[in-house]
């Protein structure tokens, strides 16, 4: 049994926590104690969600020597920065848990690496890659040969054809489609509902079917 914390006690954090007790449930054993989240938002220490203790801001992971973690923070508005969240926890990769739920189907020949969280109903075809910490929401289909960076975070319902690469900290929103052989460039963002034809360049937002150039993103 291993000793487990997410990181981020948001909505994704929840169902982060709902997958881990869906794992022991099935599993017949306690694979996972899940001892708690790690947060920065002050409202929520001292608090509980799902009978589990916010137990206090992220740069505290390192006082929990003996658990692995899950990191569970990213949405539209700061997916650009997710590795930061991380490095500020100062957590080394290797003790990053990669949770998969047990209704997703992926090829034996895909590769996933550490701290990736796949949700229900994705479907990872073979030869495809999926980089540190990238988060896969549900009823998402990852085909052949498709690259994926560390940090990227797919919203619920994206396609991505065969033999694309997405860069690093990118998002592609819910819904999205991207056409096979297409480099989604690091740092980008997709539009909910987007049908991507062509390549996306670094630190773009696009949108739109087809998908269109909006801006260059200008917090990093």
């Amino acid at each position: 049994m291993k000793k487990l914390i997410i990181i981020g006690a948001g909505p994704l954090g929840i169902e982060v926590l709902e997958t881990i007790n869906l794992i022991n449930l099935l599993s017949g054993k306690q694979v996972y104690d899940c001892i708690g989240f790690l947060d920065d938002n002050r409202e929520k220490w001292n608090t509980s969600i799902l009978e589990r203790a916010v137990l206090g801001p992220i740069i505290d992971a390192n006082n929990y020597n003996d658990a692995v973690f899950v990191f569970a923070v990213g949405s539209p508005n700061n997916y650009f920065d997710r590795e930061g969240y991380l490095e500020k926890a100062g957590v080394d990769k290797s003790r990053m848990e990669t949770i998969i739920h047990p209704t997703a189907v992926i090829s034996n020949l895909a590769v996933i690496e550490n701290g990736c969280v796949i949700m229900p109903y994705t479907v990872i075809g073979p030869y495809a890659h999926l980089g540190c910490n990238v988060i896969v929401s549900p009823h998402v289909i990852i085909n052949h040969g498709v690259n994926i960076g560390d940090f990227t975070i797919i919203a619920g319902q994206v396609s991505v054809a065969g033999d694309v690469s997405v860069g690093r900290s990118c998002y592609l929103g819910m819904g999205s489609q991207i056409k096979g052989g297409l480099t989604l460039a690091d740092y980008c963002c997709v539009g909910m509902g987007s049908n991507v034809l062509g390549d996306v360049a670094e630190r773009t937002i696009v949108a739109g079917n087809p998908s269109i150039f909006l801006k260059e993103l200008k917090t990093l």
